[in-house]
């Protein structure tokens, strides 16, 4: 009868536990219990990581000593005369081949790491690393008294630098303290890969343009002011020929109308920052014109200019407001009531004061619409109310005081 050939009977090599060197001598039985399976290595391998999902890796075998330096000595594979060592890392080849797999990695069978025995470091792990583009995985283990200690060291895709895990653990628990080593290595890895740099030729992405949500009140705004600016330099200048007026109104709108679109464009303006700053460009003009009128200054054509003046500086002081803080619509609201109210108040003290309803309180219109915008400019910038309890408020206040006006009028009024 015709003998098997010697190779039939013995069992062929994991792709993933490279096959310990032939020995004469076959090994001993060992002597320490076999590995429990333990919860914790379940879970470490539940999942695979959608970061290192599809990325390839190659496991090197399992060498002693741990390879600290290249003084320590060649790093080998275990001893086949040391059966329990040999056992050991043959079960912790093979269960860090599954667990890479189960954590998404895509494991090449093709990396069988460097000749053994010799001295390397660890250094040869990071260019092997960035030639082949993958992980690289190397376990080590060597005997302490009657423990083992276990380093695993990991180089990832790329990144140029060691992972390292080493911990002291019992014969027993190999298997398992490595597969749960494996997935603190890879939750570990280096930071995510920066996005590659820019070349000269390729465009520069779209910068995101603000979305401002007062861009039409902030329009209408400059551009009024702005058509004023036109007719105020026209009026101080003493022309009266009106095919220069309305072309310097056209050009002060088309200036403001611009001015609005830049800052609508450069910043994220509210409703209530842009109703916010159309008070600061109105009220200012309209009390300084009230004053000009009170105290009846000549010539005429010099309030316009006056009150040009007054805008700016309105306009100066609401975007002073804004640059540090950011106001509502309730704030808003309360810089336009303000200027209303103060200017009501003032024109009632004003008449008051003269004893007499029959001449306009100018003085006191304009007197009392400039402090009422400053002081609700500066009330709804820190104060931050919201726009209904504002409304609620003046119209309460309005119609109380028509109220008041309309029972008092019999007292008054002596004819019809």
């Amino acid at each position: 009868m015709q003998g098997a050939p010697p190779d039939a009977a013995a069992p062929r090599p994991s792709a993933s536990a490279p096959a310990l060197p032939a020995s004469s001598t076959p090994p001993a039985a060992s002597s320490e219990p076999p590995e429990p399976a333990a919860p914790e290595a379940t879970e470490a391998t539940g999942g695979g990581d959608a970061e290192n999902a599809g990325e390839a890796a190659i496991l090197w075998p399992t060498v002693t000593p741990l390879g600290d330096g290249v003084s320590a000595g060649p790093l080998r594979r275990p001893d086949p005369g040391d059966a329990g060592l040999v056992e050991r890392a043959r079960a912790l080849d093979q269960a860090l081949s599954e667990a890479a797999q189960d954590l998404g990695l895509s494991l090449d069978v093709g990396g069988r790491g460097p000749a053994l025995p010799r001295a390397y470091r660890d250094s040869e792990l990071i260019e092997e690393a960035r030639e082949r583009n993958s992980w690289i995985l190397s376990p080590r283990l060597e005997r302490e008294g009657g423990e083992l200690i276990l380093r695993l060291v990991a180089v990832p895709p790329g990144s140029g630098m060691l992972l390292v895990r080493e911990e002291r653990v019992a014969p027993g628990r190999v298997a398992v303290r490595g597969v749960v080593m494996l997935r603190e290595l890879l939750r570990s890895r280096a930071p995510a890969k920066q996005a590659p740099a820019r070349t000269r030729d390729e465009a520069p992405e779209p910068r995101e343009k603000y979305r401002t949500s007062g861009r039409a009140v902030l329009l209408g705004s400059l551009a009024v002011f702005g058509g004023y600016a036109g007719y105020a330099l026209h009026t101080s200048s003493r022309g009266d020929d009106p095919r220069l007026l309305y072309p310097l109104m056209a050009l002060g709108a088309g200036v403001g109308l611009g001015a609005a679109a830049i800052a609508a464009d450069e910043w994220d303006l509210s409703t209530g920052n842009a109703w916010f700053l159309s008070a600061g460009a109105t009220w200012p003009v309209a009390a300084t014109l009230l004053l000009s009128a009170g105290y009846d200054v000549q010539p005429r054509t010099d309030a316009h200019a006056v009150g040009l003046i007054a805008g700016i500086g309105g306009l100066g002081v609401s975007t002073g407001v804004l640059a540090r803080r950011n106001v509502g619509e309730g704030g808003a609201l309360l810089a336009h009531s303000g200027a209303i109210w103060g200017g009501g108040l003032g024109g009632l003290v004003e008449m008051m004061a003269a004893g007499s309803t029959q001449d306009t309180p100018l003085r006191g219109l304009g007197y009392g619409m400039s402090i009422g915008w400053l002081t609700g400019s500066v009330a709804g910038a820190w104060v931050e109310p919201s726009a209904g309890r504002v409304l609620r408020v003046g119209l309460g206040a309005g119609l109380g005081a028509l109220g008041g006006a309309a029972a008092a009028s019999p007292l008054l009024l002596e004819d019809p």
